[in-house]
């Protein structure tokens, strides 16, 4: 996850990971606003497109080697200062979200989710190893902390990133009920990226420069997957509904302080709703999107549909501020941004892909609108095919246990 800092009072620009695979066939979702049957838009997008969304899962492996290609260092541990310690590697990165763009398994999502600049993975490496040092050697700090930023200058300056042999370790997640703990995901190669490249202004503000952040994975060895209907970004206006389903890590089993959740619902996407608030320029002249609905961290590389369910941007990044307050400082989060989906349909076609609807979405389309008009054995009928077509679907199983349990 890319994070833009500020010194100013503006606060944290935080890039995010919404990870989201949308499952629109070919248009509107079925039974519309129109229909009068009391279903919403954002119940309609949200079930609908739930089982293209997925969790994206990266680590870029390295450690830090000394002047001699060793990985290793020595510390002032007996007096000597030639105590030799192995330093290991570290896996650095995080997860976000993606949605499917195509049956044969090409996923768009963020460039910052799944790319990480030699010089972020320096600084990340120097950052990880250097608290590990710490908490393992908490005696080269000195008694008062006095040698801490040494520790990490030393690092910086006198150590150079080695990578492992296969240094990029990339997975995705499908959504449902089910642990990752006993899911090992699957392996993912990146196709293109456009990463945000960075220039410091005065003042030590971070601002973009080139790149649109945006990247293209494919997984092998799938057909038919669910698959995003791609809308026309250029229609979105003002004030048009926005609907998001991603992977926030905040909520996740193990995120930091969250262990009151189960990891058996890691892996269920959110959605969160609101409107497009405004069309803005970024400092590179690129048109990005203001949004209100929330965003957090893991949603970065989501999709944002239409009340058609139609996908118009993908969710990228979020403003921060940071508050003064009795007890401190606090985050208090202002807008969030999407990246038209018209940008990324220039990189769709580069590749040839193909974005027509999948059987397996058809099914999942009509297979909800018989469930919500009660239609059960129609249902069960769509929900049965999906299986045929992708063992073990997540989504199918859970509407046919639903639809058993009505039936009794």
């Amino acid at each position: 996850m890319v994070i833009a800092r500020s010194h100013r009072v503006y606060g944290l620009i935080i890039a995010l990971a919404l990870i989201s695979l949308v499952l629109t066939g070919n248009g509107a979702v079925p039974g519309s606003n129109t229909s009068g049957d009391g279903i919403s838009p954002e119940k309609k997008v949200a079930y609908m497109n739930r089982p293209c969304v997925v969790e994206i899962k990266c680590l870029h492996w390295g450690t830090l080697a000394n002047k001699n290609g060793e990985a290793k260092i020595y510390l002032n541990l007996d007096g000597t200062g030639k105590t030799e310690v192995d330093l290991p590697f570290s896996g650095i990165g995080g997860t976000g979200s993606g949605f499917i763009i195509s049956q044969d398994g090409y996923i768009l999502t963020n460039a910052h989710v799944v790319y990480k600049s030699d010089e972020d993975l320096k600084d990340d490496l120097v950052r990880s190893i250097g608290n590990y040092l710490l908490a393992k050697y908490p005696q080269i700090a000195g008694e008062n902390d006095e040698h801490r930023d040494e520790l990490f200058s030393t690092l910086r300056s006198d150590y150079t990133t080695k990578k492992r042999e296969a240094d990029t370790e990339l997975k995705v997640f499908f959504g449902g009920q089910i642990s990752t703990a006993s899911n090992d995901g699957i392996p993912a190669e990146i196709r293109t990226e456009s990463p945000k490249k960075f220039y410091r202004e005065e003042g030590s503000t971070y601002r973009y420069a080139t790149g649109k952040d945006l990247a293209i994975i494919k997984i092998e060895g799938f057909d038919n997957l669910p698959t995003v209907t791609l809308g026309d970004s250029d229609s979105a206006d003002v004030g048009d509904k926005v609907i998001i389903i991603g992977y926030p890590y905040l909520v996740m089993s193990d995120a930091l302080g969250m262990s009151i959740l189960s990891p058996m619902t890691d892996l269920v996407p959110t959605v969160t709703s609101g409107i497009i608030s405004a069309w803005r320029k970024q400092p590179d002249s690129s048109d990005v999107i203001q949004i209100d609905a929330a965003i957090q961290h893991g949603n970065s590389g989501g999709p944002a549909f239409n009340e058609k369910g139609e996908v118009i941007g993908v969710a990228t990044w979020g403003s921060y501020m940071k508050l003064a307050g009795l007890d401190g400082y606090s985050e208090s989060e202002i807008y969030n941004f999407i990246i038209p989906i018209n940008v990324a349909k220039s990189f769709i076609k580069q590749l040839n892909i193909d974005t027509t609807p999948s059987k397996t979405i058809i099914h999942f389309r009509n297979g909800l609108k018989y469930y919500w008009n009660t239609q059960y054995p129609e249902a069960k009928k769509e929900f049965s095919d999906i299986l045929n077509l992708i063992p073990n679907n997540n989504y199918a199983n859970e509407y046919l246990h639903m639809i058993a349990k009505s039936e009794r």
